[in-house]
């Protein structure tokens, strides 16, 4: 464990001297990380930058394209929509992202994709969280609309 903590404080010296994302996600993936602990990594090491997208940068790093093609053999082999977004999920891809894989290489309609990954099990809390925010937000809405048609 200690040998990958030391890794990261390079690579974050590193990235103070200029290393860039690419090389960042090249450096983490020959240390033997995963492409869900890079994209967490790449969260933190980036986090203080804005609108650091860390989604797109992994899917334009070839370590994705790679994981991207395999994925696309496996859905040509047979590979049910249920288990790619269950990857997607566990790789650390986002619901948007997951949606937007599921209509580009099953050619669905948006609605259909939007509604698998919504309705798939490895996303019901976000899904939950999601809804309850936009319920609360309807709520406070309506409300404060009320309110000002008493005036």
């Amino acid at each position: 464990m200690t040998k990958k903590v030391d890794a990261i404080r390079l690579i974050k010296r590193q990235i103070r001297e200029g290393l860039s994302p690419h090389e960042v996600i090249t450096k983490l993936n020959c240390m033997g990380y995963d492409l869900y602990e890079v994209m967490s990594l790449l969260k933190q090491l980036y986090a203080d930058l804005s609108g650091f997208d860390v989604e797109k940068l992994l899917q334009e790093h070839p370590v994705w394209i790679a994981h991207a093609d395999t994925l696309r053999e496996r859905i040509k082999e047979g590979m049910e929509p249920k288990e790619v977004i269950a990857e997607l999920h566990d790789i650390g891809y986002s619901i948007v992202f997951s949606i937007k894989f599921l209509y580009y290489e099953y050619h669905m309609s948006l609605i259909m994709a939007k509604e698998l990954v919504e309705d798939h099990p490895c996303w019901a809390r976000e899904v939950e969280n999601a809804n309850k925010m936009r319920d609360k937000l309807i709520e406070i809405l309506t409300k404060k609309s009320l309110d000002t048609e008493k005036f």
